[in-house]
């Protein structure tokens, strides 16, 4: 009997359930079939669905008429004469230094020398504010059935006047001057390619280096504030004489616009500068670049840390316009140009950037970074900081121009630059 009352309540029970369940699709039936009566559009309402579905129409065609008007620019003939085109074309900006003001110049460039084993491309500036450049470059880099390659570099600078405020990291904002700096510099590197992602080679190269007052800009000379301590080498330069060599490791999917991979290189060079035993140093360069894409390579979180130590030979020092730096637009583009100058430096870029446009890309970013006498002092403490947001405008996929604004305790910087930020 106990067995019979207890199958009964089951039953019930489970009848229940059932038809709890049956009453729950009953009513959401109608639901589904789209049974439940909706309220009727108002003539007023379907005025205005109309007129927002123009609106948005009319929207998408003229973005799509704006973006072939950039693409149809993009494959211009003159547009491409600017933009680097093989031959005769005009250079703009990519100026050594900073602070020429717009500069451009021709420019010439073969890479299909030789039965395409050999390149060479020339160009020569001026700006607005009277610096000079020049160059020119011979490369071979498909030696040994493309497992070596060589460049010869020449170069030729004549900048007004670049910014220095002193030496470390306490120097003053309110101590800006600025110095005249000649150079004219051979650079010859040879590599071996180990595999298609990792190379090593050697550095060589010359340098005669003049340094005097600046011939542009509203600071006072470098000399009316600093002296031989407070600045080396202000008042007697040297020819220098450079030897060393690098390693690199690059698996980024592109050089001029990357968005996944990475780059990291090593390069150790040591410079004399003869028999007047002033100046000779040596100096080690770290890079660090990794990509990391999402959304289809639209979305990249770009990083980078970089580090330049230097060591003086002995009774030697590093002259100043030699010393690495940070501020700018590379490094700390909150700060001014220039703005920390030292025997060694460490930084660090964080960016996170996305496509708001086929001709257009957006970035925020962060920069930290410090200058240091001593390289026991080498690490991520008492480090400066900014952050800001920048535009980056393309062709064919490539940044052409960007615009940079940073935040730093010292205000605010707005950088107008050609290429890309790294």
């Amino acid at each position: 009997m106990i067995g019979v009352f207890v199958l009964k309540e089951s039953l019930i029970i489970h009848w229940r359930g059932v038809w709890l369940w049956l009453s729950i699709l009953c009513f959401l039936m109608p639901l589904s079939r789209g049974q439940t009566p909706t309220p009727t559009p108002t003539r007023e309402e379907q005025i205005e669905a109309a007129r927002d579905a123009k609106e948005k129409a009319v929207a998408s065609s003229d973005t799509r008429r704006f973006e072939q008007k950039l693409l149809d620019l993009e494959n211009n003939r003159w547009v491409q004469l600017v933009n680097g085109a093989e031959g005769f074309h005009v250079r703009v900006g990519g100026m050594r230094g900073v602070g020429s003001g717009f500069s451009l110049g021709p420019a010439y460039q073969r890479s299909d020398l030789w039965g395409e084993r050999l390149t060479f491309s020339t160009s020569a500036r001026a700006s607005l504010h009277h610096w000079y450049q020049g160059d020119m470059q011979l490369a071979m880099p498909k030696l040994w059935q493309e497992r070596a390659s060589v460049e010869l570099n020449l170069q030729y600078s004549n900048l007004g006047g670049l910014g220095y405020y002193g030496q470390g990291p306490d120097s003053r904002k309110e101590d800006r001057t600025s110095y005249g700096f000649e150079e004219a510099r051979v650079d010859f590197r040879p590599a071996l390619h180990v595999t298609r992602r990792l190379s090593a080679g050697g550095v060589g190269g010359f340098r005669a280096i003049n340094v005097g007052a600046a011939r542009s800009g509203s600071y006072p000379s470098s000399e009316q504030l600093f002296n031989a301590t407070t600045a080396p080498g202000l008042f007697q330069q040297g020819d220098l004489w450079t030897a060393g060599g690098f390693a690199k490791y690059d698996n980024r999917d592109s050089a001029g616009h990357p968005t996944s991979g990475g780059q990291y290189r090593v390069q150790y060079t040591r410079s004399s500068d003869g028999d007047s035993r002033r100046y000779g140093f040596d100096q080690t360069d770290l890079l660090v670049q990794h990509f990391i894409p999402f959304f289809n390579h639209k979305r990249v979180i770009a990083l980078q840390g970089v580090s330049t130590l230097t060591s003086a030979h002995s009774d030697q020092v590093v002259p100043f316009y030699l010393q690495p730096t940070v501020g700018g637009p590379n490094y700390l583009r909150g700060f001014q140009a220039y703005r920390f100058t030292g025997n060694n430096i460490v930084a660090f870029n964080a960016e996170y950037r996305w496509e708001a446009a086929s001709f257009l890309e957006m970035a925020l970013f962060a920069d930290a970074g410090k200058v240091f006498q001593r390289q026991s002092q080498w690490n991520i403490h008492g480090m400066e900081r900014s952050y800001g947001f920048g535009f980056r405008f393309k062709m064919q996929n490539t940044p052409i121009f960007r615009i940079d604004t940073g935040f730093s305790r010292e205000g605010f910087q707005i950088w107008l630059r050609s290429g890309s930020s790294f």
